[in-house]
């Protein structure tokens, strides 16, 4: 979680580098360029509101996506950017400096950048999919939508600065899916497992301990 933080010299670095001015208003998303994560969506709220400016971090050859979707990729709106593949420590600076990580995607088995999002305390509105009403709760960690007016009216919203701030909510979410109070919980079920098959398992137990007190 340490690694995921906002700053003042981040937001900069990422706003000088994709030539962003500091009163810009960018919404950025990010996964590969195929229709179920929403990219056709991304390319039409661009459309709409060319106020704003829509960065899609990720990359997908071009030579193996329908042709639909490669013209949304090479299409010449001025606020609608793909700059294509960017390491961790640059997703972390476009997480800084972005007013809105927007995750439109139709289906998927949870996110890791939106969990990344949500740690980085940035805003997000997502799509109202099954996988996340079960632990995103709507106007709570995250704002979600379903059709294009409203995708378009809550971005107005939180850009703005009109919408109510969820990111010490979303941030509690991130911090409880960490990889470290994963690993804990999995931990602790082992150790149950240990305990039922194995008469001799304290010893193992305290082996095993002082690891996870030293990742905390």
């Amino acid at each position: 979680m340490d690694f995921y933080q906002r700053d003042a010299e981040s937001k900069a670095t990422f706003r000088e580098k994709y030539h962003f001015s500091k009163d810009d208003k960018i919404i950025i998303s990010a996964g590969h360029y195929i229709e179920r994560k929403g990219i056709e969506d991304f390319a039409e709220l661009a459309a709409r509101m060319p106020e704003y400016q829509f960065v899609w971090f990720g990359y997908t050859n071009l030579n193996l996506v329908p042709d639909k979707i490669r013209g949304i990729v090479e299409t010449k709106l001025p606020n609608l950017h793909f700059p294509g593949y960017i390491s961790s420590e640059e997703l972390r600076e476009a997480y800084s400096g972005s007013d809105l990580f927007l995750f439109l995607t139709h289906e998927e088995t949870e996110g890791i950048v939106l969990l990344e999002a949500l740690a980085m305390k940035i805003p997000l509105l997502i799509r109202d999919i099954p996988i996340y009403r079960s632990w995103l709760m709507d106007r709570k960690q995250v704002y979600k939508g379903n059709e294009l007016p409203e995708f378009e009216s809550l971005i107005r919203q939180i850009v703005q600065g009109q919408a109510l701030s969820l990111a010490e909510e979303g941030y509690t979410v991130a911090k409880e899916r960490s990889i470290s109070n994963v690993g804990n919980v999995l931990l602790d079920i082992y150790i149950k497992l240990l305990h039922a098959d194995n008469p001799g398992y304290e010893g193992m137990v305290n082996r095993i301990k002082p690891a996870r007190i030293a990742r905390q």
